[in-house]
């Protein structure tokens, strides 16, 4: 059996509302296997990205984790410090949110900005630095290293900015990269182009990835495996050709019927 990179048991996430708390994550249990491909499927509101964000310890204040286990690498990182979960948010956990314009700092160029990540998490120094992080951005597939380092976010396109925070979340070369619908953005011919690179960074870097998303079609060409959510719940699980053969669960069909 592959060994787990990661386990969710029983995840519990609850919102405030008034006097009340509603479950937006109920009881989910999810594995990632090492090296492998995983698809979280599911509409808007579903409670797919708020199992990411748990797995990061990255949720809004309004949220909060209630129970469950998160274990990864066997130790429950929600019994971890906020200092010790900053050794391993992007360290050992890499993130691809879901609109890098937005995430990425729009006052620092791209490159000081995958520069930072392993300033603070690695002892390179300055010009081993820099070359690593021309290094990354060729790596990822961006065109003149050295221009796209001096770039500010503003200045590439929507493709661009996904590949450079991609350099980002890849900087340490994690075991787990999480990725927050990242071709929901882009056109076709660009999707199929982030499909392709999250492939081979799959097959590089021995890198699991938990992919988020509501494209069943990015899952079928990019996922081993697949989990369908919808309100707060894990309602299908399998092998990706077998779930989109043969669903189990209504709305897995339902989905299949819209894709």
């Amino acid at each position: 059996m592959v060994p787990k990179i990661i386990k969710i048991q029983n995840l519990i996430v609850s919102v405030k509302q008034g006097e009340q708390s509603k479950n937006i994550v109920d009881k989910v249990s999810l594995s990632i296997a090492e090296n492998s491909i995983v698809g979280l499927v599911g509409g808007s509101g579903s409670g797919k990205t708020t199992i990411g964000l748990s797995i990061i310890r990255l949720l809004a204040a309004a949220l909060k984790i209630d129970g469950g286990e998160i274990l990864f690498e066997g130790y429950n990182l929600l019994t971890y410090s906020g200092s010790k979960m900053r050794e391993i948010r992007g360290k050992k956990i890499g993130m691809v949110f879901q609109e890098p314009l937005y995430a990425f700092n729009p006052v620092f160029r791209v490159g000081e900005q995958i520069n930072e990540v392993l300033r603070f998490h690695t002892r390179l120094d300055v010009n081993k630095r820099k070359a690593k992080v021309l290094e990354l951005i060729d790596m990822v597939g961006l065109p003149y290293p050295d221009k796209i380092y001096e770039n500010y976010p503003h200045q590439l396109s929507g493709g661009m900015r996904q590949r450079a925070m991609i350099a980002q979340a890849i900087a340490t070369e994690p075991k787990l990269l999480i990725a927050d619908e990242p071709t929901s953005n882009l056109d076709v011919t660009v999707q199929a182009k982030i499909i392709e690179l999250f492939q081979d960074l799959n097959k590089k870097l021995n890198l699991s990835i938990l992919l988020i998303t509501h494209d069943l079609g990015v899952v079928s060409h990019l996922c081993d495996s697949i989990a369908v959510m919808t309100n707060g719940k894990i309602v299908e699980t399998g092998k990706t050709d077998e779930v989109m053969r043969s669903p189990k669960d209504k709305y897995t069909e339902a989905l299949l019927s819209c894709s």
